[in-house]
């Protein structure tokens, strides 16, 4: 089964139960340059620490730089986005 956090994130989750977050990008050189390709971010035993990891790694890619402030705006508020979708798919 696939969760789709994002436009670019996935956690997959496998048959026994692992969580896989992937993230699904474009090769950006090289002979396959414009060709997909998925980055694994880690495994996971549950999908609470995948979406920690996502977080962690969303809120980075944020900006080069922030103020501890504006860190844990960014982090909220995409602690908001998630909750919010992962609510509406419960429903």
């Amino acid at each position: 089964m696939i969760v789709t956090i994002s436009d670019v994130f996935d956690i997959e989750i496998d048959s026994i139960g692992n969580h896989t977050l992937i993230e699904n990008t474009l090769i950006k050189s090289g002979i396959n340059k414009g060709q997909p390709s998925r980055i694994i971010h880690g495994y996971f035993i549950n999908i609470s620490g995948a979406l920690k990891k996502y977080l962690n790694i969303a809120s980075l890619k944020a900006s080069d730089r922030l103020s501890i402030s504006e860190y844990l705006e960014t982090y909220q508020r995409l602690l908001n986005e998630v909750t919010l979708k992962f609510k509406d798919i419960s429903k």
